[in-house]
């Protein structure tokens, strides 16, 4: 080849270069852009993991959360049923404590009725023995009469 051959490709090299570096810029913008999308995307990656971590655990303790929500509910349920339960029994209580003071009121009525009765009859009986009495010195009184006539007659 001839001397003018690498002057030739110096040229046609430079030349070149002249046209490919605007492209070779390009490119090593497009490689340094690309590196920190990577690194972003490794960023992004590490946080989705995290958040994805984060949401099993709520996961976990919402099921738990709705386990202990069913456990409270039955219970407060036990609770109100037992409350109802004790008012039922109170109420009959109080039904039969109204009952059971009608009753005592009747009987206090009773008793007040036949003591007045027993008193009546102690003093119809008192009244009657003062008449027997009474009665008995006038029968005496007349028997002794009767004798006494009686042995007159005789």
């Amino acid at each position: 080849m001839c001397q003018c051959a690498p002057v030739f490709l110096r040229r046609s090299s430079a030349a070149l270069l002249d046209l490919q570096w605007p492209m070779l810029i390009r490119f090593e913008a497009i490689h340094h852009e690309l590196n920190k999308a990577t690194a972003q995307n490794k960023d992004l990656q590490w946080e989705m993991e995290l958040l994805q971590s984060e949401l099993t655990e709520l996961r976990t303790m919402q099921v738990k959360t709705e386990k202990e929500s069913e456990k409270y509910k039955e219970e407060r349920d036990a609770v109100y049923s037992e409350y109802k339960l004790i008012m039922s029994e109170r109420d009959q209580v109080i039904s039969e404590l109204d009952k059971l003071q009608t009753e005592v009121e009747l009987a206090e009525s009773k008793l007040k009725s036949s003591t007045c009765e027993k008193k009546a009859a102690s003093e119809g009986v008192e009244a009657l023995r003062q008449d027997t009495i009474g009665d008995t010195g006038y029968f005496t009184k007349a028997l002794t009469g009767m004798s006494y006539m009686t042995r007159l007659l005789l």
